[in-house]
Protein backbone atom coordinates (compact mmCIF):
# COMPACT_ATOMS: atom_id res chain seq x y z
CA UNK A 1 0.00 0.00 0.00
CA UNK A 2 2.87 2.54 0.50
CA UNK A 3 4.01 1.96 -2.62
CA UNK A 4 0.99 2.68 -4.33
CA UNK A 5 0.46 5.87 -1.96
CA UNK A 6 4.27 7.17 -3.09
CA UNK A 7 3.64 6.48 -6.92
CA UNK A 8 0.32 8.97 -6.71
CA UNK A 9 2.22 10.58 -4.91
CA UNK A 10 -0.04 11.37 -1.90
CA UNK A 11 2.73 10.30 0.48
CA UNK A 12 6.70 11.33 0.15
CA UNK A 13 8.86 8.77 2.02
CA UNK A 14 12.74 9.22 2.06
CA UNK A 15 13.00 5.49 1.73
CA UNK A 16 11.05 2.53 1.21
CA UNK A 17 11.78 -0.92 2.22
CA UNK A 18 9.97 -3.90 0.91
CA UNK A 19 10.91 -7.05 3.17
CA UNK A 20 9.32 -10.07 0.66
CA UNK A 21 7.46 -7.68 -1.88
CA UNK A 22 4.41 -9.84 -2.72
CA UNK A 23 5.10 -9.41 -6.75
CA UNK A 24 2.26 -11.60 -7.27
CA UNK A 25 0.19 -14.80 -5.72
CA UNK A 26 1.72 -18.08 -5.80
CA UNK A 27 1.84 -19.22 -8.91
CA UNK A 28 0.38 -16.48 -10.80
CA UNK A 29 3.35 -14.92 -12.04
CA UNK A 30 1.24 -13.70 -15.13
CA UNK A 31 -0.65 -11.36 -12.82
CA UNK A 32 2.39 -9.32 -11.19
CA UNK A 33 1.55 -6.37 -8.80
CA UNK A 34 4.46 -4.13 -9.77
CA UNK A 35 3.45 -1.73 -12.73
CA UNK A 36 3.05 1.41 -10.49
CA UNK A 37 6.67 1.06 -8.81
CA UNK A 38 8.42 2.52 -11.46
CA UNK A 39 6.38 5.55 -10.42
CA UNK A 40 7.80 5.88 -6.94
CA UNK A 41 10.54 8.31 -6.93
CA UNK A 42 12.17 7.54 -3.25
CA UNK A 43 14.76 5.23 -2.40
CA UNK A 44 13.34 1.62 -2.46
CA UNK A 45 14.78 -1.57 -1.05
CA UNK A 46 13.42 -5.04 -1.60
CA UNK A 47 14.37 -7.74 0.41
CA UNK A 48 13.22 -10.88 -0.73
CA UNK A 49 13.91 -14.91 -0.30
CA UNK A 50 15.38 -16.80 -2.86
CA UNK A 51 12.49 -19.12 -2.97
CA UNK A 52 9.43 -17.10 -1.84
CA UNK A 53 6.61 -18.44 -4.03
CA UNK A 54 5.39 -14.70 -4.29
CA UNK A 55 8.47 -13.86 -6.12
CA UNK A 56 8.83 -17.18 -8.47
CA UNK A 57 10.35 -16.91 -10.66
CA UNK A 58 12.64 -14.57 -9.09
CA UNK A 59 14.21 -13.01 -12.48
CA UNK A 60 10.91 -11.68 -12.28
CA UNK A 61 11.36 -9.66 -9.63
CA UNK A 62 14.97 -8.77 -10.10
CA UNK A 63 13.50 -7.29 -13.69
CA UNK A 64 10.91 -4.87 -11.75
CA UNK A 65 13.40 -3.71 -9.62
CA UNK A 66 15.42 -3.10 -12.47
CA UNK A 67 13.27 -0.35 -14.16
CA UNK A 68 12.94 1.52 -10.89
CA UNK A 69 14.81 4.72 -11.21
CA UNK A 70 16.72 4.24 -7.76
CA UNK A 71 16.33 0.91 -6.21
CA UNK A 72 18.11 -2.20 -5.13
CA UNK A 73 17.54 -5.97 -4.41
CA UNK A 74 18.91 -8.46 -1.35
CA UNK A 75 18.55 -12.12 -1.11
CA UNK A 76 17.53 -14.13 1.49
CA UNK A 77 19.56 -17.42 0.18
CA UNK A 78 17.09 -20.01 0.12
CA UNK A 79 14.68 -18.41 2.58
CA UNK A 80 10.93 -18.30 1.68
CA UNK A 81 8.13 -15.20 2.23
CA UNK A 82 8.97 -15.46 5.79
CA UNK A 83 12.56 -15.31 5.12
CA UNK A 84 12.72 -18.44 7.13
CA UNK A 85 15.17 -21.49 5.72
CA UNK A 86 14.27 -24.71 5.40
CA UNK A 87 16.55 -27.09 7.20
CA UNK A 88 17.76 -23.89 9.68
CA UNK A 89 15.15 -23.56 12.45
CA UNK A 90 14.95 -19.88 14.13
CA UNK A 91 12.73 -18.14 16.07
CA UNK A 92 11.17 -15.00 14.54
CA UNK A 93 13.42 -12.81 16.70
CA UNK A 94 16.68 -14.29 15.48
CA UNK A 95 15.00 -14.13 11.71
CA UNK A 96 14.16 -10.61 12.47
CA UNK A 97 17.61 -10.09 13.56
CA UNK A 98 18.78 -11.12 10.20
CA UNK A 99 16.64 -9.24 8.18
CA UNK A 100 17.86 -5.97 9.98
CA UNK A 101 21.31 -6.39 9.24
CA UNK A 102 20.68 -6.55 5.72
CA UNK A 103 18.55 -3.44 6.09
CA UNK A 104 20.10 -1.46 8.55
CA UNK A 105 23.34 -0.83 6.40
CA UNK A 106 21.77 -0.06 3.54
CA UNK A 107 19.27 2.81 5.30
CA UNK A 108 22.03 4.17 7.08
CA UNK A 109 24.20 4.31 3.83
CA UNK A 110 21.02 6.37 1.84
CA UNK A 111 19.88 8.81 4.91
CA UNK A 112 23.64 9.85 4.74
CA UNK A 113 23.70 10.99 1.11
Amino acid sequence: MASMAAASGAIDPELLVYLGYPLHAPGRPDRPRAAHLPEVTSPQLFVSGTRDPFVDPVTDLESVVAGCADAELLWVEGGRHSFEVAGRKRDAEEVGGAVAELVAPWCHRRLSQ
